[in-house]
């Protein structure tokens, strides 16, 4: 499972973390980790995970991954842009925020993407 950087998660649960129980229920398939999720989405859920020898329980509101998935781009004198998606955002590592330049203007197709994150080019 993949956590989206600055999510409902963020910094509760971290990489290496063992997922014990979702609502009180044991989730050792991933299969019902998915149900669970799904059936829960726009909803808060406690979830118990283990980290080293501990055991630490949070209450996380499950996120709608089609709510951050772009449906409308601009264009503007031949470059396209659009919201920054949940899997560019994955792949670049960044918050699911700013936006994408998707076609850039007069560019070889070859030519690298640019990703705008708050201001700033990554």
């Amino acid at each position: 499972m993949k956590l989206k950087c600055l999510g409902p998660s963020d910094k509760l649960i971290e990489e290496g973390d063992i997922l014990l129980k979702i609502n009180d229920q044991y989730v050792n398939r991933f299969i019902r980790l998915e149900e669970l999720l799904d059936d829960n989405v726009g909803r808060t859920i406690k979830v118990l995970v283990q980290r080293g020898f501990e055991e630490s329980e949070y209450c996380i509101k499950v996120g709608d991954k089609h709510a951050i998935t772009p449906d409308r781009y601009v264009q503007v004198s031949g470059a396209r842009f659009n919201t920054l998606s949940y899997q560019l955002a994955r792949a670049y590592n960044v918050p699911a925020e700013g936006v994408y330049v998707c076609e850039q203007s007069g560019s070889h197709p070859k030519t690298k993407k640019v990703v705008v994150s708050d201001s700033r080019i990554v």
